[in-house]
């Protein structure tokens, strides 16, 4: 009966006592008992079973619910004894009662209402199957989840796009409260319905979702609140931090140490600098919130039954009984293992044609600093002197969108154009006045792109994104509008199944999309390729150039997800957490720190996804773009595919997109795929031609592919923190450093005369190199460990030029240059210790 139980099951046996005895005796009860019994379980509400059972005529009237007093007037009331009110609650009834049962003789009718106001009371303790009742309390429990759902939106948007302190108290207050709804509506629907039992697969499976409460289980309100206070605080620190620039000393923030990173002729010193202190300046901050956000997150997740938060994180994507989640994603990430190799055995190579081969550690890693993105996720910064074919028509999105004056509206009205060809709508006209596509002027805010849904259902979702005209945020931009299509695709669902059928679908709509975007065709239909070639070596550089950006991404992806598994698990002390991360980036990744890296650090903090709590393993793209790609017509050669104003593919898509997560995402899959399975066939797939070429190209230049599964010894990067790498003019000498000392020029010759020491001492302001005190001569200049002369000709000009440079390449925190200036001030009994370099 389900509300009747929720109000009387305390009170059932005091109710059951009150019953006359004649009650007993009359076979008439009996069978009006057990009518009413089985009427529990029908999809009727209990009022209309008694008006079918009590005969009553059509024009009395029922609608005040009030029975007793009106429909069955004061006689009834006053023969029975007792005082009865019926409220009407989501095709249920709640019956609240102070049975007083007189010893009276009572009529028919009044019996009749007794028996089944009684089988209510006597069943109270039952939970209830009933559909229509289910149903009925499921949409009331909807509108109003929608409408919590909606101010912990408004907040949340309020404190990433202005972060300050009202903001996130705002946000945390609107988190508690929603937190605080959900558990209380999951310990309503657990007492009133044995809802995993229902009789509609639908509706059992929204019940299912509304029950998964995460630690919204945990009525502690203090842990609530600070469980959202460490999470709100480490995407502060992530998104506000500064660093110094190297150069300049100024403070430059993530958006512009980004960009640096990326820049070609931004010095490998500089690099390294900057891959420092982000990892300083972002990451050892958190280090103490993130140790206790997981102890908390662990603690919190338990009370919902799931062994830690990891497993929580696991269960999103629906296993199956028996089925070893991490064992699946393992055997997928080590079937894509041979094509990230042989492209990181090929990068490696022609980064050692850029840089000096000193920086490369013997362990076949490459060094974090130099791969153009800051946390080594993608590669595409590094094409322009990688790619195997430079002779021929380049293709560089963002110096044409620069030239032809591209706006950031511009960017998003292409991707709507896209989505829109294949069927599936136009973004709204709230979508345009309410996102905020450019980093807002005079407020620090979140800049990580990010799409929203405001739970309106009046079309209000947004983009948050500091836009900047590259081809890289031409595909965020995809991205982020895959997940507005998916939104609105989805907008009619109940609020349970407004989400992707699993993690990994969500993010992968527009991936799947940019697969088509960034193909040469399409880029000649948006007018940022003019080259019409259409020869293999174009093609195979267009393909090289998809694989640094979503190849080089995969064991990314996987670390980031790997590593936190292990640390919500408990398998790795917290004294060890860093170099666990080092140690499974130089696994995975064959990427390895440029610097020696301490627990002191927290590298893995760094990052937003890590800070914010986004689960990170989830990618599909490939298999929906092979998919979509084959419904459009299209059956070999993927890479070269556009599903553009395909209205086949887009019939498909948006069948996907609308069902959200109503289907077991496998159910979905097959949608889409024609196949249950998630398989790394497709991606092989879509690189196999551009995997034969540079399996070939390793071979022929006698590349080593793989990496020593240790990380470098610390005894390396304790020899080549002696002198770290210049830039250019000293790095194009690095295999001839003892001929290039040789080159340097007489002057640098002194005795330790006082005149000769007042000489070195004017060296200080045209020369910035000098010797110890106390030293007699300086024949030669080296940086030990590097192998990189600082000189290599003999005319002064020359010099000077070439120790301008790579003064300004080293890292001014601890450059040798810098070193070497600062003993040049000490008196000559001061301890040097190892800065005696010479």
């Amino acid at each position: 009966l389900g509300p009747a139980a929720a109000a009387a099951a305390d009170a059932a046996a005091a109710d059951a006592e009150a019953l006359p005895s004649p009650l007993s005796e009359d076979e008439d009860v009996d069978e009006a008992l057990e009518e009413a019994e089985q009427s529990l379980d029908s999809s009727e509400s209990l009022l209309l079973q008694l008006e079918r059972l009590s005969e009553l005529d059509e024009d009395e009237d029922v609608e005040s619910h009030s029975l007793l007093e009106n429909s069955w007037g004061v006689d009834a009331a006053s023969e029975l004894g007792t005082q009865h009110k019926v409220e009407r609650l989501t095709g249920g009834a709640k019956i609240v009662d102070a049975m007083e049962a007189p010893n009276k003789v009572m009529t028919r009718r009044s019996l009749l209402l007794s028996c089944l106001l009684l089988a209510a009371v006597s069943l109270a303790g039952s939970k209830s199957t009933n559909v229509t009742e289910a149903t009925l309390w499921f949409e009331q429990f909807s509108g109003e989840h929608r409408i919590l759902l909606n101010k912990v939106v408004e907040a949340s948007w309020a404190s990433n796009t202005d972060i300050n302190q009202e903001n996130k108290m705002a946000e945390l207050a609107a988190r508690l409260q929603l937190s605080q709804f959900m558990l209380g509506k999951r310990q309503e629907m657990d007492q009133r319905f044995d809802w995993a039992n229902l009789g509609n697969e639908r509706l059992k499976r929204m019940f299912t979702k509304a029950a998964d409460i995460g630690t919204s289980i945990v009525t502690d309100e203090a842990k609530q609140t600070r469980f959202g206070q460490l999470r709100s605080d480490m995407i502060r620190i992530e998104s506000t931090a500064t660093v110094e620039h190297p150069d300049t000393g100024e403070p430059i923030p993530l958006s512009r140490v980004v960009s640096l990173m990326a820049s070609p002729d931004v010095s490998e010193a500089v690099k390294k600098a900057l891959w420092s202190r982000w990892r300083d300046a972002s990451g050892r901050p958190v280090k103490q919130m993130y140790e206790e956000y997981v102890d908390l997150a662990n603690e919190m997740i338990k009370e919902a039954g799931y062994a830690n938060f990891a497993k929580y994180w696991q269960s999103w994507y629906e296993p199956k009984e028996g089925q070893d989640f991490e064992q699946v994603m393992s055997e997928l990430f080590n079937g894509l293992l041979p094509l990230y190799k042989e492209l990181h055995g090929y990068v490696r190579h022609a980064l050692m044609q850029k840089y000096p081969a000193s920086i490369f550690p013997p362990t076949g890693h490459i060094p974090g600093h130099i791969l153009g993105h800051m946390w080594g996720g993608r590669w595409d910064d590094l094409e322009p002197f990688t790619k195997p074919f430079p002779n021929e028509p380049q293709i560089d999105v963002t110096k044409v969108m620069r030239e032809k004056n591209w706006t950031v509206r511009q960017m998003f009205e292409a991707s709507q154009d896209f989505f829109a060809s294949l069927g599936l709508g136009n973004m709204t006209d709230t979508f345009w006045e309410k996102s905020v596509l450019e980093k807002l002027p005079g407020v620090d805010m979140v800049c990580h792109a990010s799409a929203w849904d405001f739970y309106t259902d009046k079309g209000d979702f947004r983009i948050k994104q500091c836009t900047e005209i590259t081809g890289h945020y031409l595909a965020v931009t995809h991205h982020e509008m895959g997940h507005i299509q998916y939104f609105q695709q989805y907008e009619k669902q109940p609020v349970v199944f407004r989400d992707g059928a699993n993690p990994g679908f969500h993010e992968a709509i527009g991936d799947t999309i940019e697969l088509s975007v960034m193909t040469p065709g399409h880029l000649r239909k948006l007018g940022l390729l003019e080259s019409d070639s259409e020869s293999d070596e174009f093609y195979l550089n267009s393909l090289f150039l998809m694989a640094l950006k979503k190849a080089a991404y995969l064991p990314f992806g996987y670390l980031i997800d790997n590593y936190r598994y292990k640390l919500f698990k408990g398998v790795v002390p917290k004294n060890l957490w860093n170099s666990e991360w080092v140690n499974q980036r130089c696994q995975l990744m064959g990427v390895s720190s440029p610097v020696l890296r301490s627990e002191e650090d927290f590298d893995a903090g760094a990052i937003y996804h890590v800070v914010a709590n986004v689960e990170y393993m989830r990618r599909v793209q490939f298999q929906f773009h092979q998919s979509l790609c084959q419904a459009a017509g299209v059956t070999e050669n993927f890479h070269k595919c556009s599903i553009y104003g395909n209205s086949a593919a887009g019939a498909k898509l948006k069948a996907l997109l609308e069902s959200g997560t109503s289907l077991h995402w496998e159910e979905a899959l097959f949608k889409i795929s024609g196949t249950r399975q998630i398989s790394a066939k497709p991606l092989l797939d879509y690189f196999a031609p551009l995997q034969t070429y540079i399996a070939a190209k390793n071979k022929e230049n006698g590349v080593s592919v793989g990496w020593g599964n240790n990380c470098p010894p610390d005894d390396w990067y304790k020899s080549a923190s002696l002198g770290p790498a210049v830039g250019p003019a000293a790095a194009a000498a690095a295999d001839a450093a003892a001929a290039d000392a040789e080159a340097l020029p007489s002057p640098l010759s002194v005795d330790s005369s006082d005149s000769a020491l007042s000489g070195r001492r004017s060296w200080r302001r045209s020369w910035p190199i000098l010797a110890p005190p106390g030293a007699s001569q300086i024949d030669e200049t080296q940086l030990i460990g590097v192998g990189a002369a600082i000189c290599r000709h003999a005319e002064d000009e020359d010099v000077d030029e070439a120790l301008e440079e790579a003064e300004q390449s080293l890292d001014s925190s601890e450059s040798l240059l810098l070193q070497l200036e600062r003993l040049s001030e000490l008196d000559e009994d001061e301890d040097v210790e190892s800065h005696s370099l010479l």
